[in-house]
């Protein structure tokens, strides 16, 4: 089992339209899906492709988080090994996806390609 750093980044965000608007308009980030609560963009550079996912926060009451994305070979595996470690799972999407948070106070969202 192996982890591998991908080209996602989740943000979530306070005021979610004007947010949509500023990394399309100002930054010329490319929409490829909206969603009421979720956005996916693109940007592509000389570093390749980034993607950047922009969620709404919703009723929390939090300072904006980011999130950044490992793929791996088997997620039980990774689940396993990552609580093991200290880790806490904060959120489980599904058997190959989940929101895990790490001794340190990182966050990240680990899923099975």
């Amino acid at each position: 089992m192996k982890f591998e750093f991908s080209p996602f980044v989740a943000v979530e965000i306070k005021d979610y339209e004007r947010a949509c608007e500023y990394y399309e308009q100002v930054l010329g980030m490319t929409p490829v899906k909206k969603h009421p609560v979720e956005s996916h963009f693109q940007s592509k550079g000389s570093a390749g492709e980034m993607n950047f996912f922009v969620s709404e926060t919703g009723s929390k009451n939090i300072c904006n988080d980011i999130y950044f994305e490992f793929k791996t070979d088997d997620a039980a595996e990774a689940k396993k090994l990552l609580e093991e470690k200290g880790c806490k799972i904060l959120k489980v999407y599904s058997e190959k996806s989940f929101l895990v948070e790490d001794p340190f106070g990182l966050k990240y969202h680990v899923y099975q390609d």
